[in-house]
């Protein structure tokens, strides 16, 4: 890492509602879609990293109801949301019956944790609920940057196309319908590791997220200020709070 450089900024946003609309639907796999909403509400949406998430709110007889997402892509008053269409959650149901048209809410970001790219190499860890932050980590980081990334799905039929560079190691796992996170870790445990001063991001399912932190920090000897961390969902809970804290 460059000497006397500090590899994290800081950046807070407005935190403002923005209603959306969908301009397109495209299924990416039968389990996961990507829509892109429009409004002028987006003019002024900013997200400096790839990790970062807004709040995606529909309205059900009334009641509000609000889960985190990444986006994928913004700009010219467009937002890119991908929709990993597991379970039957009210989010999840909207998604699956959204049509060109459908009218939603988009608050946030309130802020972004930027990971400037003076490290050696970065590691993307994750299952489907990762692969936006993926895709935009991949796209952003410069072309020569060491990168590795170790994403879990079902099956191979569940990976969809992303980003590389020559210096871009793509590993899928499939989980074949085990436990979430047992292949993710399997395949983490063996992939080649880059060299260096490594930055590493994991998000997806919370248990399998403290078994990926047990392996970086005690097996691949991570520092812990270089992994940024998530368990965007538990397995068996809804509505999970993507803030709680991942254990050693």
């Amino acid at each position: 890492m460059t000497e006397n450089t500090s590899p994290f900024e800081r950046v807070m946003y407005e935190l403002k509602p923005r209603a959306v609309t969908v301009k397109s639907i495209e299924d990416l796999t039968p389990r996961y879609r990507r829509i892109v909403f429009a409004g002028e509400d987006l003019r002024d949406f900013q997200s400096a990293s790839p990790v970062d998430h807004v709040k995606f709110q529909i309205d059900i007889n009334g009641e509000s109801i609000r889960r985190d997402y990444t986006p994928r892509a913004f700009g010219d008053g467009e937002l890119t949301i991908d929709f990993a269409l597991h379970g039957n959650g009210p989010i999840t149901t909207w998604a699956r019956e959204a049509d060109v048209g459908s009218t939603a809410t988009v608050l946030g970001p309130r802020g972004s944790k930027i990971v400037h790219p003076v490290f050696d190499a970065f590691v993307l860890v994750g299952d489907e609920t990762m692969l936006p932050a993926i895709g935009r980590a991949l796209e952003s980081l410069p072309q020569e940057m060491n990168v590795l990334a170790v994403i879990e799905v079902d099956k191979a039929g569940d990976e969809i196309a992303l980003p590389t560079s020559t210096n871009a190691d793509i590993v899928w796992a499939h989980r074949i319908g085990r436990v979430p996170g047992v292949a993710l870790v399997s395949a983490l445990a063996t992939a080649n590791w880059p060299e260096g001063d490594v930055f590493c991001w994991a998000g997806g399912e919370a248990s399998a997220m403290r078994d990926v932190r047990r392996h970086v920090l005690f097996e691949r000897d991570l520092p812990r200020e270089n992994l940024g961390m998530s368990g965007h969902w538990k397995h068996g809970e809804s509505n999970f709070d993507h803030h709680a804290p991942i254990e050693d």
